[in-house]
């Protein structure tokens, strides 16, 4: 019964199964992310990376739900479009949308989806609301930014 009420509790997946059930979409001006492009293989090697707890604050982002549902990743049905006003990842939970903007490296892919994943629970990077950023490493002090 707690498997059908709250999900899993332990987040399995790997990069396969992350590329296979990540559907990529179009954003706003039309632009798609291809399997290959590098903001797209970042990110999977992110996931990937991520222990458990990480990975239910990412779930929570995206779904607003920390665990994966019966059926695992592939009832889900997360999509991932391009992002080109931000520089942090902005999700619509409603829609499991995840717009990503273009990083180019790791460590900045990294940096912003933790300052992402930090400021969920306050409101921020979810639709259009991106007036406070927290710093995950930082002391915690926020600053203001777009």
């Amino acid at each position: 019964m707690d498997l059908l009420l709250c999900g899993e509790r332990r987040i399995e997946w790997d990069k396969e199964s992350l590329e296979q059930h990540i559907k990529l979409v179009c954003n706003e001006q039309g632009a798609r992310y291809a399997k290959t492009d590098v903001p797209f293989q970042l990110l999977l090697e992110e996931l990937v990376e991520m222990p458990n707890m990480e990975r239910a604050k990412f779930l929570d982002f995206v779904t607003a739900c920390p665990r994966l549902p019966p059926g695992g990743l592939a009832a889900l049905s997360i999509e991932v479009a391009p992002e080109s006003r931000s520089k942090y990842p902005r999700t619509r939970t409603c829609s499991k949308l995840m717009w990503l903007p273009g990083y180019a490296t790791k460590g900045e892919l990294r940096e912003c989806l933790r300052a992402a994943l930090a400021n969920a629970k306050e409101g921020g990077f979810h639709e259009h609301n991106e007036l406070v950023v927290v710093r995950p490493q930082a002391s915690g002090a926020a600053e203001g930014g777009r």
